[in-house]
């Protein structure tokens, strides 16, 4: 049996689905089978020749031919083996465009083959695109109209480590293999909690190309993210605030007792203004690198009255645009505050050097937590954008209250029994 094709062929090859009577030759395969390598058993060779004239995804295709039990047949072979002894892929885009790839193993080879195939078939495939990851990269940035601009810096620095590496690819040829790799060389040069950083960059980054039409699909998804040991977070008691407060420069006590009662976050404290204080209440509407880190970043923040009343006298003494500054008005720098004030503020307290800025912050919610806030007042306070957040970051604090509120309910119980109110449970 010859399968003949009179008129011009303009789809890919159909699947069994579609021609699936066998052929005397192939016993029980289908004719229109494809199969790992693309053999297309399609009839008679002039036949074919006409197919791969008029179809723009078969021309370029290498074929073989051949009789069987009398049946004549072309087969179109995708993957061939070079003469370094790598296997080379030849396929065609939906616009015609031949795309090439080669592979050590054969099995690689045909999988990749099978995949876009799929792809084509399914009208994913974006073709043979020249853009490289740089070139995305700057376009990805450069209209990221809703990301914070401290956002665009998080990725601006993850990029720097990321582009030397696999900025000079094409974005299609930026595969799990290579993701993985670079990602496992970085893991000897970088700490966890950055590798991981630049990986959630990357995803974005391809994400995003997807949805743009530049990939079919994302790589990075098929990559295992690092893992990143989890840190016990770090915090101060109440007297170790006032020994930290009481340790440093006296133009920064306030700037201490505010990050440590209120839960401010380093940006924010840069950016508070005069304005946005009032009393003990601190309005917080914005940080310094631009807009706030989440929605519920803006918020009331009430400090305790004795922190309010050393807050008004700092302002008071050193008045300002902002209400912490250097000594020459200008705002607070991250790096030089952290080396030459806070941490020599730390050994002359004798509190560990392992202490961050950010543990202040840290410190403030857990003594939050133990004044006996509700969970959802915490996280409004901290500014998290959910209870979730704050939950899963300092829920373990919260059973440490629970032999507090047990104690509580006990003693109601005994109350309630002695008033008489024995019914306690069993209301409407």
């Amino acid at each position: 049996m010859s399968l003949a094709c009179k008129a011009p062929y303009v789809g890919s090859i159909p699947t069994a689905a579609s021609r699936s009577r066998p052929t005397p030759a192939l016993g029980k395969v289908p004719a229109w089978r494809l199969i790992p390598s693309m053999l297309g058993r399609i009839g008679l060779g002039s036949e074919c020749a006409s197919i791969a004239q008029h179809s723009p995804t078969l021309s370029g295709c290498r074929y073989e031919s051949g009789t069987a039990s009398g049946t004549k047949w072309v087969r179109i072979v995708s993957v061939t083996k070079t003469a370094q002894g790598t296997f080379r892929v030849r396929i065609r885009d939906r616009r015609g465009q031949q795309i090439t790839r080669t592979f050590k193993r054969k099995a690689d080879a045909q999988a990749w083959e099978r995949q876009q195939l799929r792809l084509r078939d399914e009208g994913q495939m974006p073709g043979t695109s020249r853009l490289t990851v740089a070139d995305w990269a700057d376009q990805w940035l450069g209209s990221a109209r809703n990301l914070a601009a401290s956002s665009v810096a998080t990725y601006e620095k993850a990029l720097k480590a990321i582009l030397p590496a696999l900025g000079d690819l094409r974005l299609v040829d930026l595969t799990p293999d290579r993701i993985d790799a670079f990602l496992t060389a970085e893991m000897a040069e970088y700490a966890p909690s950055t590798v991981h950083r630049h990986y959630r960059t990357l995803n974005r980054l391809c994400s995003t190309a997807v949805r743009r039409g530049h990939l079919a699909t994302n790589p990075v998804l098929a990559v295992d993210p690092p893992k990143v040991p989890k840190t016990e977070v770090h915090f101060l008691t109440a007297a170790e605030v006032e020994a930290l407060a009481d340790a440093i420069d006296p133009r920064y006590r306030a700037w201490v007792l505010v990050a440590s009662f209120g839960g401010l976050r380093w940006g924010e404290m840069q950016a508070l203004r005069p304005e946005h204080v009032h009393g003990n209440e601190i309005v917080v509407l914005e940080q310094l690198s631009g807009e706030l880190k989440t929605d519920g970043s803006r918020r009331r923040v009430v400090l305790p009255a004795s922190v309010g009343a050393e807050l008004a006298e700092h302002m008071a003494t050193y008045p300002g645009q902002y209400v912490f500054t250097r000594p020459n008005g200008e705002p607070l720098g991250h790096a030089s505050f952290n080396n030459h004030r806070f941490k020599k503020a730390l050994a002359k307290a004798g509190l560990s050097m392992s202490t961050r800025m950010h543990d202040l912050r840290h410190t403030a919610i857990a003594l939050w937590i133990q004044a006996g806030a509700h969970p959802k007042l915490v996280a409004d306070m901290a500014g998290h954008s959910s209870i979730v957040v704050t939950m899963d970051r300092y829920g373990h604090l919260f059973p440490a209250m629970h032999g507090d509120v047990a104690a509580k309910v006990d003693e109601l119980r005994r109350t309630d029994a002695q008033n008489g109110q024995t019914n306690l449970g069993h209301g409407e």
